[in-house]
């Protein structure tokens, strides 16, 4: 079956939150608060990935001023400046049951699409060590220790020049 990617809405706050809950650490989860907040500020930057008419994944962010990821940005959705030329991702998950068939690269490719699209100079996240590798087959170059700390522990700042 076919993984279609189409904008999230406020009414699948739920959703996201079981797939949210179901990929991250507790230190390193969004709130339902958050979550709710992210899709207020930002919607046209909340996409999800369907398979069947269900939400198997989701990737979510704000436009940035700079190639690397701050904390704030996790907090303060009220960052996001549309014009700003970086597409940061705060958060890329697939339900466990969902990996590895495509809803990863169906997300990232969207959301780059959309990037490109608003004339953005690329994307920018943070990752774990382990994460590494897969962000660097979707094209993605680790531009060393991100200054983010959240969650605890050490970050990689990953970039995606267009």
């Amino acid at each position: 079956m076919q993984i279609i990617t189409e904008l999230a809405s406020a009414g699948e706050l739920g959703a996201l939150m079981q797939i949210e809950n179901a990929c991250f650490p507790p230190t390193e989860r969004c709130t339902p608060a958050m979550m709710k907040a992210r899709l207020q500020q930002f919607p046209e930057w909340c996409l999800t990935a369907r398979r069947g008419g269900s939400i198997v994944g989701f990737i979510h962010g704000m436009s940035i001023g700079q190639p690397a990821v701050q904390d704030a940005f996790y907090y303060i959705p009220a960052l996001h400046r549309p014009g700003a030329p970086w597409q940061c991702v705060l958060g890329l998950a697939v339900a466990p049951a969902f990996r590895g068939k495509g809803a990863a690269h169906s997300l990232m490719k969207a959301y780059a699409a959309k990037a490109r699209k608003a004339r953005k100079q690329g994307i920018v996240l943070a990752c774990r060590a382990e994460k590494q590798a897969f962000y660097e087959h979707m094209g993605f170059v680790c531009t060393g220790i991100s200054q983010s700390r959240y969650g605890g522990g050490v970050w990689l700042d990953m970039v995606q020049r267009f």
